[in-house]
């Protein structure tokens, strides 16, 4: 049993930490579940699909509750480890949870810079693409000419970058831009689109940054938790 305040504070953290996910576990476990079985729930997508004539297969909405249900029990098998190797001073366990937080710590610290680096081409790409269905906007659906055009009506906007990209012949969704938003033809909805994108995004940053750092500090706790098994810390910290 280790001693010391500062070991014992270090102790419960880690204890109080992987508590929470593991409760936080069993909750997305259990609420994935109870969503996926749910008879009631089934009956409202169903009849939701029936009535907007949707040709997409229920089972294919669950994918979404299946993978929620794997992260829940992912964090179960976290937090487990983690309160077992801090309440029973166990420093193989506590290994074993140190390696989960560092794989998933490089895993996420390399898909944030991944998406630094790729932004720029992967907005050039959604452009150049969205771009290249407007010219097909002829052969789009009633629903989705609506819906786009609807769009340009409230965002001010006009196409993706403006209103040649619509190409030459006149084409209902360049009569809305020049009849409801005339003063903004020169302004692409892509643009605009993504600009709230990017503030989501800065909030979903923040939100990646703080899970970082409380994962850096898990680690680095974790392990001065197994230096003091491992030594039988009964000095005072």
């Amino acid at each position: 049993m280790v001693y010391g305040c500062g070991n014992k504070c270090v102790k419960y953290l880690v204890f109080l930490f992987n508590f929470l996910v593991f409760v936080i576990g069993i909750a997305v476990l259990a609420l994935s579940l109870s969503v996926r079985f749910s008879n009631d729930v089934q009956k409202y997508f169903q009849g939701l699909l029936d009535n907007t004539s949707s040709a997409v297969n229920l089972n294919q909405m669950y994918i979404a509750l299946y993978v929620l249900a794997a992260v829940g029990a992912f964090l179960i098998l976290t937090g487990f480890l983690g309160c077992c190797g801090a309440w029973c001073e166990n420093t193989c366990l506590l290994a074993v949870f140190f390696s989960i937080i560092l794989i998933l710590f490089v895993a996420e610290l390399g898909c944030g810079i991944a998406i630094l680096v790729k932004k720029d081409s992967f907005k050039q790409s959604i452009f150049d693409e969205i771009t290249k269905k407007m010219k097909e906007y002829g052969s789009w659906t009633p629903e989705m000419k609506k819906q786009f055009n609807q769009t340009q009506i409230d965002l001010k906007c006009c196409g993706c970058n403006n209103i040649t990209d619509y190409g030459s012949s006149i084409s209902e969704g360049a009569i809305t831009c020049t009849l409801y938003v005339p003063q903004y033809v020169a302004t692409g909805c892509c643009n605009k689109v993504w600009d709230t994108l990017q503030n989501q995004m800065a909030i979903v940053g923040g939100v990646s940054i703080g899970i970082l750092v409380i994962e850096l500090l898990a680690m680095i706790f974790s392990c001065i938790l197994c230096q003091a098994f491992r030594r039988g810390d009964y000095q005072y910290a």
